[in-house]
């Protein structure tokens, strides 16, 4: 917040005006799915229940994990131990002013700890402006205005965003997954293995190990790889040596089924990495993209063993049904494809572009108002 406002408005510290109130840890046996009351944590309502704590409008705070978060709520709520919420002397505060004056703050940034937390002694001592309660609310109908069309505005632009990433998905799904294309099971076409089962030793200079923590939408990363030494390196080479123009996919986890096409050649892999070998049979980017598609998707899914970490065994990845047509329409559809993904990615950055902005002038016209430069 800027210093610097207008000689007629005070300027005091938080303190004086907002108490930051504990919450209280709920029980899980006060909990209910079901129930009307909103259970807050630190970034948001995260259980319900039929027990109130306070009456809103309130502001709920973060106050560990979270810290700093700040989260309106206008009917009766239970805020968890992991926040505060505010209560303020209405005579010198407007509420919604108030609102506004926190997300200017920057509470998120005063976190301290393994644990982020917050202290409320340190955001009681900021100072805040306080104009006339009039003047006050003035402000807060000009900004909620202005708040509301960039509002409208970011979401026109998140609805176009996932409208181009969509129509991306719907053409990948038709020209990968045509009635028209043969299949065969991968490994008929392709050498699949997976990476090394040993545990080599890790070494600050080597060659790069990659796990399925490498593997990313757009390629593969190299950020905070793990490096083996040569001896190992020579153990291991003729099962996990990875070439440029192989596909590797991660076989366990969250990102199950993620792919990415390897441009280097001095890269091992590890277990749980697919690594399908590259073959003249193939157009290794037409399997890239089918590998990315929703049907991909689907097999991936119906192929997933359960328990606390899924993961899918190489004998599914070998049987894993792939579209097969001539090798002159997998390079005619796997060029369409990189072509449009080019247009749709300087879309998306367009998209992106235009949603920051909104955020940036959001975040511009809350410093202007209490500044005083609001008219």
């Amino acid at each position: 917040m800027k210093n610097a406002v207008k000689s007629e408005w005070q300027v005091r510290p938080l303190g004086e005006v907002v108490t930051l109130n504990y919450g209280k840890a709920l029980a899980r046996s006060e909990r209910d799915p079901n129930g009307s009351i909103p259970v807050y944590g630190a970034n948001g309502v995260m259980d319900w229940s039929e027990h109130t704590l306070a009456e809103g409008p309130s502001l709920i705070v973060g106050r560990k994990g979270s810290a700093g978060e700040v989260t309106r709520v206008d009917g009766p709520f239970w805020p968890s131990d992991v926040t505060y919420y505010t209560t303020h002397d209405h005579t010198a505060l407007d509420f919604d002013f108030l609102h506004y004056t926190l997300l200017t703050l920057n509470l998120p940034s005063m976190a301290r700890g393994v644990k982020p937390g917050i202290n409320r002694n340190d955001v009681y001592a900021l100072p805040i402006p306080l104009p006339p309660l009039e003047e006050q609310q003035r402000i807060v109908a000009i900004l909620d205005e202005a708040f509301e069309g960039l509002a409208r505005a970011r979401a026109h632009a998140e609805v176009n965003l996932e409208n181009t990433n969509e129509l991306f998905r719907n053409t990948l799904a038709q020209r990968t997954n045509s009635e028209d294309f043969s299949r065969v099971l991968l490994s008929e076409i392709c050498d699949v293995r997976d990476g090394t089962h040993d545990t080599p030793k890790y070494v600050d200079e080597g060659v790069p190990l990659v796990t399925q923590k490498n593997i990313r939408p757009e390629g593969l990363s190299l950020e905070n790889v793990k490096l083996i030494s040569q001896d190992d390196h020579t153990a291991i080479h003729r099962r996990s040596n990875v070439a440029e123009g192989d596909i590797l996919i991660s076989m366990i986890g969250v990102n199950r089924g993620m792919s990415c096409l390897v441009d280097r050649d001095d890269v091992f892999s590890i277990k749980n990495v697919g690594l399908i070998k590259e073959t003249t049979e193939l157009n290794m980017n037409f399997l890239l993209y089918y590998l990315k598609s929703a049907d991909a998707e689907k097999y991936i899914e119906e192929a997933t063993n359960g328990g606390a970490q899924p993961f899918v065994g190489l004998g599914k990845l070998r049987a894993f049904p792939i579209p097969f047509p001539e090798r002159a329409v997998q390079d005619r559809v796997a060029a369409e494809l990189t072509e449009m993904r080019g247009a749709v990615q300087a879309l998306a950055v367009n998209y992106e572009a235009q949603i920051k902005d909104f955020d940036d002038l959001r975040q511009s016209l809350l410093q202007k108002a209490f500044a005083g430069e609001l008219t």
